[in-house]
């Protein structure tokens, strides 16, 4: 058998693997005492997918892979930069750029399966509109010089969600199905991260950040490995 092909045995076994170290990052979040091991578990996260994602997309179009592998390293980058965050806003505006950059890489990869539907696209297209206009709102007076960079990241991670969504008769039903919530659930984590930064407190913010944001890269890598040539 070819050890590139990804069987259920394989899939189910990194799927534990995945769910330990997230569980493992998210804890990091809340227990003061495991807090230094964030620098090691956050990282594997999207790592792993790395890792899993090479081995196993070799049935895909060498350029398909190409954008997704940047987009996942684009989003390494990132979590290790804000990992260190509270020592430096530079920390969090590199940060930001490295997501941003990832999400044109996603917007990339989506467009190479989408069906373009003036029906289909207002409808959704209005409420991703509705949605960031009302983060945007709750953020605005908060941001400072932030505004510019934190307004564009906002729009390419909707532009993002759209695309996915637009995957719809042109991407097999599972791998449109797990790419949405995927990018559906990055959009939530984000959003988190944002309220929690820029207006108020959220309890348990970190947890619930690292859970949604696993949740939503592990969608994406899967979704996207399941997509046929």
């Amino acid at each position: 058998m070819n050890p590139t092909i990804l069987t259920n045995k394989k899939r189910s076994l990194f799927s534990l693997i995945f769910t330990v170290i997230s569980i493992m990052a998210a804890l990091c979040t809340v227990l003061e005492q495991l807090s230094y091991l964030e620098i090691l578990f956050k990282p594997l996260i999207v790592a792993s997918l790395i890792w899993f994602f090479y081995k196993h997309s070799s049935h895909l179009p060498k350029r398909y892979r190409q954008y997704t592998l940047v987009a996942l390293s684009l989003c390494l980058l990132g979590d290790v930069l804000l990992i260190f965050e509270n020592k430096d806003d530079l920390f969090f505006l590199f940060g930001l750029s490295s997501f941003l950059l990832a999400h044109v890489m996603y917007v990339r990869v989506f467009m190479e399966n989408i069906r373009v539907s003036f029906r289909r696209i207002v409808p959704f297209a209005s409420i991703l509109v509705i949605y960031a206009s009302l983060l945007l709102f709750l953020l605005y007076e908060h941001l400072d010089t932030l505004v510019l960079p934190v307004v564009l990241y906002v729009m390419v991670i909707s532009t993002m969600t759209l695309t996915a969504y637009l995957r719809w008769g042109k991407a097999d039903r599972i791998s449109y199905l797990l790419v949405l919530a995927g990018a559906v659930l990055f959009m939530f984590s984000d959003s988190i991260i944002a309220i929690d930064r820029f207006h108020q407190s959220i309890p348990f913010s970190g947890f619930i950040i690292i859970s949604s944001y696993a949740a939503a890269q592990y969608g994406i890598t899967l979704g996207l490995l399941k997509q046929q040539k």
